[in-house]
């Protein structure tokens, strides 16, 4: 399957973007604005976006990961470096390990890789009570930014979200592009692949980055000791939306590593 890609702006060596659950890639707009010396382009996952999914059944992300590694392939951009957030960070993961080379220098910030039997945090109830239709975008604007997470990030990224989130729905308003069941599933998928347990095969070099007030902070530093060739760099002040809190901050760290 080829997924949909934007092109986000910049000329250059490409950099890829990879969004995290229940997102696409436009949310890492501002981001991507922080490297005009590179072509970045952005990659809307299996059911997000503008990527189209066949079913709300269960999907296991090593589906992400060969979807990811034909896109790249089919794109001639395999060997690309990378930037990749939480369920993107674990996808990209995925995909290095399926076929090493996938990625050049890739940046992670708090990849969703968790260690076997983790019972941590993950949001799947609330994730199926989610409001899914709007009258507007400005109102479903104003309700995401007026509560966790989103009222947390810049309004930019929040305005990205619902104007690259949103399709027409049949009553004439406005829902969401990617099915709320759709996100609940890749919920419960991120708990159940291995890839923590075969970290320290992957030979790529990467950088593991958190925000230093995340709950995903500690889990972060333990990914980058366990990978062959991790490094690991924690930032003041963020949380686990950190790329769409303060992307200069973030693009800054991830700069001085991918060059």
């Amino acid at each position: 399957m080829q997924l949909t890609t934007h092109h986000l702006g910049g000329t250059g060596r490409p950099l890829l973007f990879i969004h995290g659950n229940g997102m696409h890639a436009h949310v890492l707009q501002s981001m991507a604005q922080q490297f005009p010396e590179r072509e970045c382009i952005g990659i809307d996952l299996r059911g997000f976006g503008h990527s189209e999914c066949d079913t709300t059944e269960s999907i296991h992300w090593s589906t992400h990961g060969d979807d990811v590694r034909e896109t790249l392939t089919t794109l001639g951009l395999t060997g690309s470096d990378v930037f990749a957030h939480s369920m993107g960070g674990g996808t990209a993961l995925i995909a290095e390990l399926q076929i090493p080379g996938t990625f050049g220098r890739m940046a992670v910030y708090e990849p969703v890789t968790p260690p076997p039997n983790w019972a941590g945090r993950i949001d799947v109830e609330a994730t199926l009570r989610r409001r899914n239709q709007f009258d507007s975008h400005e109102t479903a604007i104003e309700r995401f930014a007026s509560k966790p997470p989103w009222s947390e990030v810049l309004p930019g990224a929040v305005r990205a979200y619902v104007e690259w989130g949103l399709k027409p729905s049949a009553d004439g308003g406005f829902e969401l592009r990617c099915d709320p069941r759709h996100e609940a599933n890749n919920y419960r998928a991120g708990v159940s692949h291995d890839t923590w347990d075969h970290l320290g095969e992957i030979a790529a070099a990467v950088l593991v980055m958190c925000g230093a007030e995340s709950y995903a902070a500690e889990r972060s530093a333990a990914i980058a000791e366990r990978l062959g060739d991790g490094r690991f760099t924690a930032l003041d002040s963020l949380g686990h939306f950190g790329p769409m809190q303060d992307p200069a901050a973030v693009a800054a760290a991830a700069r001085t590593f991918l060059g």
